[in-house]
């Protein structure tokens, strides 16, 4: 019986490492495979090729564009001020467009 039950605890403890092992194991093939994705996300941003890489490009800019006319326009700012800020922006992302 004792001899039974060593086995047993052997055999649970090598599954269990086995277990852990395995888990380990995906963990760091997910964390590979994110930082992966993370790297060839930051090479379509600096040099894209595809129409899908530029359509990123261009709604994150949009989108970056609406919040800023927003923060103006809300800025309680005068009429002179805001339309200077709204002038700097437009400068801003035309130079962004350009690059």
């Amino acid at each position: 019986v004792a001899l039974d039950a060593r086995k047993r605890a052997r055999q649970l403890r090598s599954e269990r490492m086995a277990r852990n092992e395995f888990l380990e194991q995906q963990a760091e093939k997910r964390r590979l495979e994110s930082e992966l994705r993370h790297k060839r996300e930051i090479e379509r941003r600096m040099h894209p090729k595809t129409y899908e890489d530029f359509e990123v490009l261009y709604s994150e800019l949009e989108a970056w564009r609406q919040n800023e006319t927003m923060r103006i326009k809300e800025s309680g700012f005068d009429e002179e001020t805001k339309h200077g800020a709204l002038r700097q922006l437009l400068h801003k992302e035309t130079k962004l467009l350009q690059t």
